[in-house]
C-alpha cells in the first residue's frame, strides 16, 4: 500500500493511513506468536499427558537396577526380573577363615536377603516425586542419561550371629594345664593346652561391610588365645620316670661300727611316696617331682634314735709302772640326725 500526501493550508504535510498500518502488522505478527506458542504448548502438553498415560503403571525409559535394564515394566514384572537376575544372596560365597581351616557360607547363610519388590517401587518412583517441574526434569534425564540404583536387601544379623556361634562350638577349647600323674610305677602325662575363643562381636562387625558390597569375600575368624601356666612338664617326668627307674638307698655320712643302714627304698615304694607338686619361682610356675616331705620325716624319726649319741669326754688312767697316763675310754663326739636338712638334701640329689 503506497501513503498518500495531503498537503493542508498551513503547508505541512500529514501522514493518516501509515500509523495505521504498522500498529495493524504488529498485532498480526503478536497474535501470530501467541498462536504459535499456544499450539506448541497444546502439543507438548498433549504429548506428555500421552507420555503419562503410556507409562501411568510402568517405570519410565532409562532406569536400571544393578544393570538390569527396567524401562516400560510393571512394578510386578520388574520385581520377578530383579528376584531372578540378582544371585549374590544365594550364588555368592562368604568364607571365614582360621589358620587353614575355612568355612563356606552363602549371604542368605548369614541373612542377608535380596528386596526385590522394594527394589523395584525405587525404580518406580523416580520421576514420581516432587513439584511437576520436578517430575518431567527426572523424566526427561532419566531418558537422557540412564539412571542406575542399586538394589535393596534385608540383612538379619542374628542369622550371622548363629552362623558364628556353630563356628565357635568348633573352634574354642579351653586352657588345659600340663600334669603329671602316677599309675603304679609309671608316669601319665598330660601336654597343656592353650585355649582359643572366637570373639564373636569382633567378627561381626566384619561381616556387615562384605556383605554390603556385595561381593565375594575372605573374612579372617577373630580368636583370643590364652595359654596355661604351665604348658609342657616332660622335663618333670622324664626326672620321675628316672626316681623310679631303680631302688633308692639311704646311708650314713661317716659311719660307725654298728651303725645301722643303709636303708633301700624300691621302685613300688618310691612310688607310693612320690609327689608332684605345682610351685612357683623366678622361672615361673610349674611342677617339682620329690618324696613326699611327711613320709621321709616318719622314715627319718623312726631310725633317728638309733643314730643319735652324747658327747663325753675321753678318761685316762695313770700307769705307775709305765709312768704314763693311757686311755681308758676314748672320747665319744655327739650326733644328732637334722631331719629336715636331711630331708631336704635328699630331694636335691634326686632332683640332680
Amino acid at each position: 500500500m503506497s501513503t498518500t500526501t495531503h498537503p493542508d493550508f498551513s503547508g505541512n504535510d500529514q501522514s493518516y493511513q501509515s500509523t495505521e498500518i504498522v500498529v495493524v502488522k504488529r498485532i498480526n505478527l503478536l497474535t501470530v506468536f501467541l498462536g504459535g506458542f499456544l499450539i506448541c504448548g497444546l502439543l507438548l502438553g498433549g504429548l506428555a499427558a500421552v507420555y503419562q498415560m503410556q507409562y501411568a503403571e510402568k517405570i519410565f525409559p532409562g532406569i536400571s537396577v544393578a544393570g538390569i535394564d527396567l524401562s516400560g515394566l510393571t512394578v510386578f514384572e520388574a520385581t520377578d526380573r530383579i528376584a531372578q537376575q540378582v544371585d549374590f544372596p544365594l550364588d555368592g560365597r562368604i568364607a571365614f577363615q582360621d589358620g587353614t581351616t575355612v568355612w563356606m557360607a552363602t549371604p542368605l547363610d548369614l541373612g542377608f536377603f535380596l528386596d526385590a519388590e522394594t527394589s523395584a517401587r525405587h525404580a518406580f518412583m523416580i520421576g514420581r516425586q516432587g513439584n511437576l517441574l520436578t517430575r518431567m526434569t527426572d523424566q526427561i534425564s532419566a531418558r537422557l542419561w540412564p539412571i542406575e540404583q542399586p538394589p535393596y536387601f534385608l540383612y538379619n544379623e542374628a542369622s550371622t550371629l548363629t552362623y558364628l556361634e556353630g563356628i565357635a562350638a568348633q573352634v574354642d577349647r579351653p586352657v588345659v594345664e600340663a600334669s603329671l600323674g602316677l599309675n603304679g610305677i609309671d608316669i601319665d602325662v598330660r601336654s597343656g593346652q592353650v585355649g582359643r575363643k572366637v570373639d564373636i562381636n569382633e567378627t561381626l562387625q566384619l561381616v556387615g561391610p562384605q556383605l554390603a558390597a556385595t561381593s565375594d569375600g575372605l573374612i579372617p575368624l577373630v580368636v583370643n588365645e590364652t595359654p596355661p601356666i604351665v604348658l609342657n612338664v616332660e622335663e618333670q617326668a622324664a626326672l620321675a620316670r628316672e626316681i623310679l627307674s631303680e631302688p633308692l638307698q639311704i646311708t650314713i655320712a661317716n659311719p660307725r661300727e654298728g651303725d645301722p643302714g643303709p636303708w633301700t627304698f624300691d621302685p613300688q615304694t618310691l612310688a607310693s611316696m612320690l609327689t608332684i607338686e605345682r610351685v612357683s619361682d623366678d622361672n615361673g610356675d610349674g611342677y617339682q617331682v620329690a618324696l613326699d616331705k611327711e613320709d621321709l620325716r616318719a622314715f627319718l624319726n623312726g631310725i633317728a634314735s638309733g643314730l643319735e649319741s652324747n658327747p663325753s669326754n675321753p678318761r685316762f688312767i695313770f700307769n705307775d709302772e709305765t709312768r704314763e697316763l693311757e686311755l681308758r675310754r676314748p672320747a665319744v663326739i655327739g650326733r644328732r640326725l637334722l631331719v629336715n636338712q636331711t630331708i631336704r638334701e635328699i630331694n636335691e640329689s634326686l632332683a640332680a
